[in-house]
């Protein structure tokens, strides 16, 4: 019997369970309808329409300063990188900037000057063999020494010249140049380029014998001389002795010739060449009077000397020495004496 109404008891209770269960189910059915009734209740959701229109340009406001901060930030940003940029390729870029923007700095020294001085330095003296190269035509001081002198270079062509020596006198002083054909066409050589001297009285067109001039004119090249030691050179060379003369008396039929020994002297006045040591230690003779006219001068020659001549032209030995080297009788070499006046 006991056992029975435990039996009971036990079923009560699981009855009483599932109603429990199916009460709760219920009521959450009820209050979930409830709750949708309550949304589509109008006169509910006015409150609610009315909090959230509200809310709304507070929301928008919100939003649009918020954007408008980000744009800020982002613009501040996108400048501070594009100026970053723009510092790091000024840095880095050549000056190739368009105009309308200023030009970078250079970040290194310039290498190069941006002036330079022209190429012919005249303080340095320029080394042997250099030339005056010209483009067009022949030096300009060449051309001018020719019309100045009344030759021209039909004249030096036809004397197959293509060596020329020009020496311009001021006084008892004088300029002396080298100019040669080269490729054709008449080049300065600078190399020779030197300071001398003339007669001790200048230059003359009237030379005559014993004046202390020098004769102007064109005149070829003759034969070189020496005392001691044989230069280099490509003229045709004599060496001086003890009886060398050379003839100065008009009366002689030997006037203005070389003459070895005194074997057949007719002439009352003769330079003994071997007993100017300085001056005659090196030279060649200018081709003057060598038709040997009496009194129309004599002994012209270029030779070693640091004066004034009695009518020669005299510079210092070394110069000497490096025209005996450069001249060659194979090219006609000429010299040309003239006044600098001629040139006014």
């Amino acid at each position: 019997m006991a056992k029975h109404k435990k039996s009971a008891n036990q079923a009560l209770g699981r009855w009483v369970f599932a109603l429990s269960v199916l009460f709760v189910i219920c009521a959450g059915i009820l209050v979930n309808m409830m709750l949708r009734e309550g949304k589509a209740d109008p006169m509910q959701t006015e409150p609610a329409t009315t909090q959230q229109t509200q809310t709304v340009p507070i929301t928008k406001a919100t939003e649009q300063t918020e954007a408008t901060e980000m744009t800020q930030a982002t613009e501040e940003t996108e400048a501070t990188e594009e100026t970053e940029a723009t510092e790091g390729t000024e840095a880095t870029e050549p000056v190739t900037t368009p105009p309308t923007k200023p030009a970078p700095k250079p970040t290194e020294k310039p290498t190069e000057k941006p002036t330079e001085k022209p190429t012919e330095k005249p303080t340095e003296k320029p080394t042997e063999g250099d030339t005056t190269e010209e483009e067009d035509g022949p030096p300009e001081a060449l051309t001018a020494m020719l019309e100045a002198s009344g030759n021209t270079y039909e004249e030096l062509s036809h004397n197959d010249c293509t060596q020329l020596i020009t020496v311009v006198a001021s006084g008892n002083k004088a300029k002396i140049r080298f100019f040669a054909v080269k490729d054709g066409q008449w080049k300065e050589q600078t190399a020779l380029q030197c300071s001398g001297y003339v007669g001790r009285n200048g230059v003359s067109n009237s030379k005559e014998e014993g004046d202390g001039c020098t004769p102007t004119g064109l005149y070829s090249v003759g034969t070189a001389f020496y005392i001691s030691s044989k230069p280099s050179t490509g003229l045709d060379i004599f060496k001086i002795t003890s009886d060398t003369y050379w003839v100065d008396d008009p009366d002689s039929e030997y006037y203005n010739q070389k003459v070895e020994g005194t074997a057949n002297k007719d002439w009352t006045s003769a330079e003994k060449m071997g007993s100017y040591t300085t001056a005659y230690k090196y030279g060649f003779v200018v081709d003057y009077n060598t038709d040997c006219v009496p009194g129309a001068g004599s002994a012209i020659f270029f030779h070693v000397g640091s004066k004034s001549t009695a009518g020669c032209i005299a510079t210092k030995e070394s110069m000497v020495k490096s025209y005996l080297a450069e001249l060659d009788e194979d090219k006609s070499p000429y010299i040309l004496i003239l006044s600098s006046k001629d040139l006014d």
